[in-house]
């Protein structure tokens, strides 16, 4: 009697699905693999990719060897928006950001609040120096002057009749 030796190769039962370089878990072939999006801080989920399957809304059927997917990711750049005080760029801000803004005395006038285009919340809208949270846009902000108007109270005495005349002299 003759002994004959047959190498058959060993199909494994199961398969490895590593997910970004870290081992997801074992599979047998034909099971439906769900992936999980991840959340990565600052980035937007953009996709999966793999050469050893198609993946169609994150799930795919597992195949007779191991797979490799990598997931995709776009970096969120935030919106930064310019912030104008009386005509003069004072920086660029992201929404949300607490933005101070202030002014200084002018000869001949009072301060007398501000104003922005489009319109924001002064913490206090009548300092010299205050805040505003910043919006989803470019903001103007003037600050308001009133001149400041003097008048004098005038009598005039004529003396030789005697009479007089009084009025107010704006300067």
């Amino acid at each position: 009697s003759e002994l004959v030796i047959v190498d058959t190769p060993v199909t494994p039962s199961t398969y490895t699905v590593t997910v970004d370089g870290a081992v997801l878990g074992s599979y047998s072939v034909g099971d439906v693999v769900t992936l999980t999006v991840p959340v990565k801080e600052g980035y937007t989920f953009n996709g999966w990719n793999s050469e050893d399957v198609t993946i169609t809304d994150n799930t795919f059927t597992m195949p007779e060897h191991n797979v490799v997917v990598t997931s995709t990711w776009t970096e969120i750049v935030p919106v930064k928006h310019k912030v104008y005080v009386d005509g003069v760029e004072q920086g660029e801000y992201s929404v949300g950001d607490v933005v101070t803004v202030s002014t200084t005395d002018r000869e001949g006038y009072t301060f007398n609040g501000w104003t922005s285009e489009p319109t924001v919340t002064f913490a206090d809208f009548r300092a010299k120096t205050t805040t505003f949270t910043m919006i989803d846009s470019d903001v103007s902000v003037t600050p308001v002057y009133v001149e400041i108007k003097l008048y004098w109270a005038v009598t005039i005495t004529n003396e030789g009749t005697g009479g007089t005349s009084s009025g107010t002299i704006q300067v």
